[in-house]
């Protein structure tokens, strides 16, 4: 193992911080969500899925309304409209921590050639970093708490379970360079989509040719960085380790774990791109049909949509076409 002229050492006191950061990311997170749909009109709005069969003209109607809602109840009898609040607020943690790990790098580049050159384990206790390591912590932890509904895909809940297994690896003492990195490509840099489906959620009736626009960029982001880059970096990490630090550091067995998880990474990864891709063709114009002049309104996002006055009318026990919803591509981003 080589060494380094920087001294990484995290004391008792340090960790009491640590702890500090996890539990304000998850209450300023919250905070904002509440601001945003309190006092940005954000709140999201309920409908009957029987509503919006009879209110579809067409089956591109149709298509366009489930996919700008989701199932509130495992049965299917409701449906919420995607609350973009989430996404934005995503968004902002994404853009923030991406600035905050390029400036740790650029002000300690020393750091950044020992955690991914050199592959030095100790640089895991590098203070900076690991504030960065519990803010993704408590971010998914939040962000699996407010993003629940009726239903959330075990993919889902499998990757953002995983990520924040591996965020309290690293900061009980594992040094996995692989998981900075994609926390970095994967997650960090992923914000102009999350400004994409938010912006969606919240305006897309009003500006579909731009949101049309905005998907088309974030399918392009997504590929090049998020995918290209992050590939391209997780396999200059494992040729590195195995040329150069060979059972070293990183121990042999846990790149053949890597080598596993890149792969379920690369096929969600896929997925997603066809999501992004079909939702830039989407006619979001359709998103008015929601308008029903029986229904209680108010406004979201410049437009009237139904309320949760419905839950007043008479229920209806329709769950058709709900086992469809999750065929649909578009579905998948409303699962990120």
């Amino acid at each position: 193992m080589t060494s380094s002229p920087l001294s990484y050492v995290v004391t008792v006191e340090d960790h009491q911080y640590l702890f500090l950061t996890c539990l304000l990311i998850i209450f300023t997170c919250w905070a904002l969500m509440e601001i945003l749909e309190r006092r940005c009109s954000m709140g999201p709005n309920i409908v009957k899925t029987s509503d919006l069969q009879r209110a579809a003209v067409t089956e591109e109607q149709l298509k366009v309304n489930k996919m700008m809602t989701k199932s509130l109840d495992f049965r299917g009898r409701f449906r919420i409209q995607i609350r973009g609040s989430i996404f934005f607020v995503k968004m902002y943690f994404c853009f923030i921590t991406s600035v905050i790990f390029i400036v740790i790098c650029v002000a300690n580049p020393g750091w950044f050639v020992d955690h991914f050159i050199h592959l030095y384990a100790p640089s895991k206790d590098f203070l900076p970093y690991l504030h960065l390591v519990t803010s993704i912590f408590g971010y998914y932890a939040w962000e699996v708490s407010a993003n629940r509904y009726g239903k959330l895909a075990w993919s889902v809940l499998a990757h953002h379970w995983v990520t924040a297994m591996m965020a309290c690896l690293i900061l009980l003492g594992t040094y996995c360079p692989f998981a900075t990195w994609y926390a970095v490509f994967g997650v960090g840099l992923t914000f102009p989509i999350f400004f994409t489906l938010g912006f969606r959620a919240q305006f897309s009736n009003k500006y579909p040719e731009f949101t049309r626009k905005a998907f088309v960029f974030s399918y392009y982001w997504y590929l090049v960085v998020c995918i290209i880059a992050n590939l391209s970096g997780q396999v200059f990490l494992i040729v590195n380790s195995l040329l150069y630090h060979y059972n070293d550091s990183i121990p042999v067995y846990f790149i053949v774990v890597v080598c596993f998880c890149i792969g379920t990474w690369l096929y969600e990864d896929i997925q997603l791109l066809k999501a992004l891709k079909a939702c830039s063709i989407f006619n979001y114009e359709d998103a008015e049909i929601m308008m029903h002049r029986n229904m209680s309104l108010r406004m979201f996002g410049g437009k009237d949509l139904p309320s949760a006055d419905l839950f007043g009318k008479n229920q209806q026990n329709s769950a058709a076409g709900n086992g469809s919803d999750q065929r649909n591509e578009c579905e998948r981003l409303n699962l990120i």
